[in-house]
């Protein structure tokens, strides 16, 4: 038996090393990987099928939850019809300008008013309506009817608009159709597919129209013969179909293609909108296809969903059976070669034994080569006194004073304060002063009590809240026929203002003080009239008020100055004030004078020390209470791993699971308490760094391989670089990976899908490391952009998508790259992603350094 062994080695070894076995493996090999790849290849595409399914369903409410919301506008523009006694076209133009359609609305076109009309009642109408100052208008188009309805309120009241004023919507069948439905039901009705009037020769978009009734009532009446009886008119808004549309998508269409027809069935001439961008329906391109109808507003839509050219790649390993095939064939190959490598080995094994040997050897090497480049191929391959707007009427704020005279909000008189403005303009335009220049003249104007002359100054306001905001025009006037009364009701009223005023002079003296700003210094009004201000002043700091005022002087306006810690008073017994002061430019008897308004808040001002105070020993208490606060959960956690690790199976799997939700909700306890320690500790000045030297490269790519995981568990792409060179800083090693790891696990956190990246680089000039760690997550609103680095302060997002955090980790890490010397700053933009940078200084700085320190730097 022991000389047959080797025998039978050999024959099993020539039929493994045979060309026909190689041939065999081959098609074995293949047959496996080819029905492989077809299971893979079925399994992709039912979660396209699934995913293409789920997507459409998200559309279609996308669709029908944008509508339901647009809706609400026009059901706010009834509301505001029914609250007024008389909706005047002032009213209507101020209503629609503050819905800022274009910004909120896209879409929308426009919202109208449209009432009906008799063929007796024409004439009349159309001369109301020109009275009103349209001298062209008439209903459009011309010809006898026997019901005419007419647009009167249009607005934004623009150059596109004004084609669509005076038309008769119920001339047209598909219009009069959803007006006839509106009035009757007393719901909102949708028009079927048409051309607004608004449309030009450039970019023609489908359009539709929707209506809700107004009835005389004020509210909708019971039944159809009261709301016909009831009837007074309809609002409605404009819509343009791609516009609108592209506000529910947003501009993604959720990597869908999909049309949508008026109509219960798809038909090319009642396309209403195509999300490829032009005005046919988009190509079927695959078996994918979902066609469901939508009742909008008593009117039918067809929903037409197929697959974008891209959509195959929203679904995770779409390019698996590829890989499949590929992997299967090259092994296949490989194995292949193998054997019959091996043949041809063979054959030559009885006659070059040395050079089988290294041919062998040779061959294996590249197997194992081939292998590895093949592992290595796979595993990298990478997946906005009188305030008015300047050069225009439309006034944005007046005085009660203007009301009064004008009669703004009473008695309908609205009119003479426009034309007053109107007159200002006027007057500018015939001296030859732009609108852009200050003005002063004089002119008459009509008043609620006549007819009355005003000097009149005029002056431009700029607002520097935003760039994109108007410029505003300031405007005063003097009434010259009652000076004296005037000057009486400013005395009257300046006397009663509760907080203290006074009007200084520009030699500063005090030309008025009023009771307020006696009783808080001491004294009566006589004893300040004509004293230098300077008596209310301490006299440490007299000096600096006396350049302030020079300052205030050469360029005067309004001006608050409560953000200043220099503000004092002295009253009459010398005690100090802290004082609130604003600063107004007022002329008064023919000088340029200063309005000041003063408050004591000295009150206030040690109420936020005392807060201030307090804080500050809450800090320190909870800094100094962390082991109290640490010890009781570190016992819990551990005699949890202990219960949990001894327990063997003496524990049902119930109980286990208990076991572990307790150790895992202590833990989550824990790095709370941490948390808030380590910021107390900052707050309290206790906390201390650990400096010294260390391989900022190393550290960070390091601390990144323990972090990767965590990316790689939802699917983003995770990278780091680094320079190649070690660069040695002085750092505290423990809250460098802090400020490390809140960074980089907010970028996983808040990332569904796209990549994190974290690079390191070295400023030669600035002697400083900067570490940027940047997401493709969901961004950072600029609105929440500015309180990001403050206690507790979550973004919206997070909280609706309950996204775990405790709104500390940025507070914690900004605060300790202050403490190393560094800066920390955020750029996001809302839906894009984040970019977090840190920058550090090399050298720690000289009070963390002893005798024999080194200097950092680049290795």
């Amino acid at each position: 038996m022991t000389d047959n062994a080797p025998r039978r080695w050999y024959a099993a070894a020539s039929l493994l090393h045979n060309a026909y076995t190689a041939w065999v493996v081959l098609l074995l090999s293949l047959v496996v990987t080819i029905g492989a790849y077809f299971v893979s290849s079925s399994f992709i595409e039912q979660r396209q099928r699934d995913r293409f399914l789920f997507s459409a369903e998200e559309l279609e409410k996308a669709i029908k939850s944008h509508l339901s919301v647009y809706e609400q506008v026009l059901r706010a523009s009834v509301a505001m019809v029914y609250a007024s006694d008389e909706l005047t076209r002032s009213q209507f133009a101020i209503y629609v300008q503050s819905l800022q359609l274009n910004e909120y609305w896209p879409g929308i076109q426009g919202i109208g008013y449209s009432i009906p009309l008799r063929p007796e009642e024409l004439a009349s109408h159309v001369e109301s309506i020109r009275n009103e100052g349209f001298p062209e208008y008439q209903i459009k188009p011309p010809g006898e009817r026997e019901q005419y309805s007419s647009i009167i309120y249009l607005e934004p009241f623009d150059w596109r608009n004004r084609r669509a004023f005076g038309y008769d919507m119920y001339s047209n069948d598909v219009r009069r159709q959803a007006m006839d439905r509106a009035r009757r039901t007393g719901l909102a009705s949708t028009s079927g597919k048409i051309t607004l009037v608004q449309e030009t020769n450039q970019d023609v978009q489908s359009g539709f129209l929707t209506y809700l009734p107004v009835y005389k009532t004020k509210s909708t009446p019971a039944t159809e013969e009261q709301r016909e009886a009831q009837f007074a008119g309809w609002i409605y808004a404009a819509f343009r179909a791609g516009d609108l549309m592209a506000g529910v998508t947003g501009g993604e269409a959720f990597k869908l293609e999909f049309d949508i027809y008026d109509g219960s069935s798809v038909v090319p001439e009642l396309l209403l909108y195509s999300s490829h961008g032009s005005h046919h329906a988009a190509t079927q391109t695959g078996s994918l296809v979902l066609v469901r109808e939508l009742e909008l507003q008593g009117r039918p839509w067809t929903l037409r969903v197929m697959p974008a050219d891209d959509f195959a790649r929203t679904v995770n390993q779409a390019d698996l059976p590829r890989y499949v095939a590929a992997g299967g064939i090259i092994i296949d190959l490989l194995l292949f070669y193998v054997i019959l490598s091996l043949h041809f080995i063979k054959q030559k094994a009885e006659h070059l034994v040395a050079e089988r040997t290294r041919e062998l050897r040779l061959a294996q090497r590249q197997v194992e080569q081939e292998r590895s480049f093949a592992n290595a191929v796979i595993d990298s391959l990478p997946l906005v006194v009188l305030v008015k707007k300047r050069g225009s009427d439309e006034v944005s704020r007046v005085n009660p004073y203007t009301r009064a005279l004008f009669g703004e909000y009473r008695h309908g008189g609205g009119g003479l304060l426009r034309r007053f403005v109107q007159r200002i303009e006027n007057q500018s335009r015939l001296a030859g002063v732009d609108s852009r220049c200050a003005f002063m003249g004089q002119l008459e104007a009509e008043t609620e009590s006549g007819r009355r002359w005003f000097v009149v100054n005029r002056n431009n306001l700029e607002l520097a809240a935003a760039e994109s905001e108007p410029e505003y025009s300031l405007c005063s006037a003097i009434d010259i026929t009652e000076r004296v009364e005037s000057e009486n009701r400013f005395t009257t009223l300046f006397d009663a203002a509760p907080c203290g005023l006074m009007l200084v002079a520009s030699d500063q003296s005090i030309q008025l003080a009023n009771k307020a700003l006696c009783d808080a210094f001491g004294y009566e009004p006589e004893e300040l009239v004509g004293q230098s201000v300077s008596v209310l002043i301490p006299k440490d700091i007299r000096s600096h008020h006396d350049k302030l005022m020079m300052d205030f002087t050469h360029e005067p306006g309004q001006r608050k100055m409560s953000t200043r810690k220099d503000l004092r008073g002295l009253n009459k017994s010398g005690r100090e004030l802290i004082l609130d002061i604003a600063l107004q430019p007022l002329p008064y008897e023919d000088r340029n004078s200063v309005l000041v308004s003063v408050f004591d808040i000295t009150e206030q001002h040690n109420l936020v020390c005392e807060l201030e105070r307090a804080n500050r020993y809450k800090s320190e208490f909870l800094a100094s209470m962390s082991h109290e606060l640490r010890t009781p959960l570190n016992s819990i956690i551990g005699f949890t791993e202990r219960v949990v690790k001894g327990a063997g199976e003496t524990l049902r799997e119930r109980e286990l699971d208990a076991l572990n939700t307790v150790k895992r909700n202590a833990n989550q306890l824990l790095a709370l308490i941490n948390d808030i320690l380590d910021l107390s500790k900052v707050e309290a000045g206790r906390m201390e760094l650990d400096w010294a030297r260390h391989d900022i490269c190393k550290l960070v790519d390091v601390q990144c391989q323990a972090l990767a995981p965590s990316a790689k568990a939802k699917g983003l792409d995770f990278t780091v670089t680094t320079p190649a060179d070690p660069i040695i800083i002085w750092t505290d090693k423990p809250k460098l990976i802090q400020i490390l790891n809140n960074l980089v696990s907010n970028g996983v956190k808040y990332t569904r899908k796209g990549s994190v990246d974290v690079c390191l680089k070295w400023s030669a000039e600035k002697s400083v490391v900067v570490l940027e760690v940047t997401d493709t997550g969901i961004g950072i609103p600029e609105v929440e952009l500015r309180s990001l680095f403050k206690e507790f302060v979550r973004m919206k997002e997070a909280r609706e998508h309950s996204i775990q955090g405790t709104g500390l980790g940025l507070v914690i890490s900004a605060r300790l790259v202050r403490l190393m010397g560094g800066t920390i700053k955020a750029e996001s933009v809302h839906g894009e992603g984040s970019r977090f940078t840190v920058s550090l200084p090399v050298q720690a700085p000289d009070a963390a350094l002893t005798d024999g320190d080194g200097v950092a730097g680049p290795g």
